[in-house]
């Protein structure tokens, strides 16, 4: 299993290599390991779980790059209506979200997901609330400097086709509320405004929304400068590091309480028991982050 895994990556891995995504005529060419398994069933198997892992990538990549914005659409003014699906927030300059539109309210070429800017936004859109905008977008870009942060590898990661800004406008209008068909996003959003409830407009509230729920659009850019200054930025963004902190000290607590208990510690090991405990919470607290 370990060899299948690691050659299946070694497929998927090939692709990155390439400059551009091949022609849909070189789909044949992985059917020629099929062909070889009679005749050399090692060799055969090897190459056909690689091009299985070079298909896998290959599939999801054209996927995502079918949609993108169309053109013939960049630039000009759209009205769309869609769901906030993101934490809106940034506090010294545009209102940032991401905007999701349903199939029945999709134009043609228009991408299923944009990352929206709303510069003078009257009314604050909330999490799961649903809007009708007028926009303009472009297809996703950014600077491709080696060893420079790629946006555009960013955006293609996050399934965004498109990005843009709310124009200025009568027609832009919340349409209803959020309805609890994304409890988890409208459950972030509730433990970030309880947080503004209780500290205001205190500078630890970027911080405290951003590693409690994930929801960095708060911290102001003073407070990033600092933090890039000083190499504590990887801290602030919850990662792998902050989800193995909370599922540790959950295992510890876990397994000192389940010691205690002799009628559940004689059925089930403590160490066991503070394993599922860990996992749970792992679980909980990238629900929270938003798997970001």
């Amino acid at each position: 299993m370990r060899y299948t895994a690691v050659l299946f990556l070694a497929g998927a891995t090939l692709l990155h290599a390439l400059p551009e995504l091949p022609p849909a005529g070189g789909l044949l060419w992985l059917a020629l390991p099929v062909l070889l398994v009679p005749r050399w069933p090692r060799a055969g198997w090897v190459l056909l779980i690689v091009a299985a892992g070079f298909a896998w990538a290959w599939g999801h990549a054209g996927w995502r790059l079918a949609d993108r914005l169309d053109e013939t659409l960049e630039g000009r003014e759209l009205t769309l209506r869609g769901t906030v699906v993101s934490l809106p927030g940034s506090p010294d300059g545009p209102v940032r979200f991401d905007f999701e539109l349903a199939p029945e309210e999709r134009p043609p070429g228009v991408p299923a997901r944009l990352r929206l800017s709303w510069y003078d936004a009257g009314a604050r859109p909330a999490a799961g609330e649903h809007w009708q905008l007028v926009v303009r977008l472009r297809a996703p870009r950014g600077f491709m400097n080696p060893g420079g942060f790629d946006y555009e590898a960013l955006l293609f990661r996050e399934g965004v086709g498109a990005t843009g800004y709310v124009r200025s406008s009568p027609a832009n209008r919340r349409l209803a509320a959020a309805n609890g068909a994304r409890p988890m996003l409208e459950l972030r959003r509730h433990i970030v405004e309880r947080l503004a409830a209780a500290l205001g407009e205190r500078p630890a509230l970027g911080v405290l929304s951003g590693l409690s729920v994930g929801a960095e659009e708060r911290i102001s850019r003073e407070q990033w400068a600092v933090f890039a200054a000083t190499g504590t930025s990887h801290l602030i963004s919850i990662s792998g590091l902050h989800v193995a902190l909370v599922a540790g000290l959950v295992f510890f607590f876990a397994r000192r309480i389940w010691r205690l208990l002799p009628v559940f510690a004689r059925r089930t090991a403590a160490a066991d028991a503070g394993a599922c405990a860990a996992l749970l919470a792992a679980l909980a607290y990238s629900l929270l982050a938003g798997f970001t």
